[in-house]
């Protein structure tokens, strides 16, 4: 306010001397308070700014610091999700392995191969038959259930009686006679060779021989049994080609050895044929005179 009013007297237009006097020192008096206030606002807006980096500083260490703990928040939020996750992975294990010992434990008898004698807690089992009074097991006027007896191959084999019945008199021979049967198989090589002339005629040049069967084309042929064995034991039997080689030498006794493509190419042999074809092979083979 004092300096206002001093500038309103600098305005007043007064022309007297000591108005100029006023004037002047008036003059010297407000360049002082100008040169004051100008100060005294450089010296605040100095603080101001001064106040005003320091919070931006502070403001700063803190974003540094947030930054740094969202950062481990975030690692630890990942360990927690790892940690979660191993958790859950191990408990569906564990759930498995449950569920399977369950089951296990739960098998008897009724849902399992397990007989009931086996059985940890048995159960008894009802029996609905009513009772006959007769004796357990085969009844009179059954028919047992006997090994198919087959035709006889060789002459019968008549034994002889043993030393006790020569020697005493008092044993005397009956009509009842007891078979019994041995069976077994065997395998024979049989080869047929065929010889044919050959003709030669002067006049022509040309030469003729009779006419091979069928089959007979290379110089050692081989007939549909052993093919047919070969593939039986190759499909059917689920051997390797090197074990059905060796297992048909070692029958012949090391006579015969098939080569591997022969037997590898059997098998398209027989699936191009039609199936009474096969039907028939399968026969021959199996009730060939060589297997007796």
């Amino acid at each position: 306010m004092q300096i206002r009013n001093k500038w309103n007297l600098f305005r007043s237009g007064r022309k007297n001397i000591a108005d100029h006097i006023k004037i002047h020192l008036f003059s010297s008096e407000l360049r002082v308070d100008c040169e004051y206030f100008f100060k005294r606002n450089v010296r605040n807006y100095i603080y101001v700014c001064q106040r005003k980096q320091g919070e931006i500083r502070r403001l700063q260490k803190l974003c540094e610091k947030t930054a740094i703990a969202c950062e481990q928040m975030h690692e630890k939020y990942l360990e927690q999700l790892r940690l979660r996750y191993a958790a859950e992975s191990a408990l569906e294990e564990e759930k498995g392995k449950n569920q399977k010992l369950r089951a296990q434990l739960n098998r008897d008898y009724e849902n399992s191969s397990i007989p009931s004698s086996k059985s940890l807690r048995p159960k008894k089992v009802a029996n609905s038959r009513e009772k006959t009074g007769r004796k357990p097991g085969a009844q009179p006027g059954h028919k047992g259930h006997c090994r198919k007896k087959q035709e006889p191959t060789v002459p019968p084999v008549l034994l002889p009686p043993p030393e006790a019945v020569l020697e005493d008199p008092d044993f005397k021979k009956t009509a009842k006679t007891i078979i019994k049967q041995l069976v077994s198989i065997r395998m024979v090589l049989d080869m047929t060779e065929y010889h044919a002339d050959v003709y030669y005629n002067a006049k022509t040049g040309e030469r003729v021989h009779a006419a091979f069967p069928d089959g007979v084309t290379d110089d050692v042929n081989y007939d549909g049994s052993i093919r047919a064995f070969l593939f039986l034991l190759n499909n059917d039997c689920c051997a390797s080609i090197d074990k059905s080689r060796k297992f048909l030498s070692d029958l012949t006794g090391g006579k015969l050895n098939i080569s591997k493509s022969m037997i590898s190419r059997l098998s398209r042999e027989f699936a191009l044929k039609t199936e009474p074809e096969r039907r028939a092979a399968y026969f021959y083979f199996m009730h060939i005179k060589k297997f007796l």
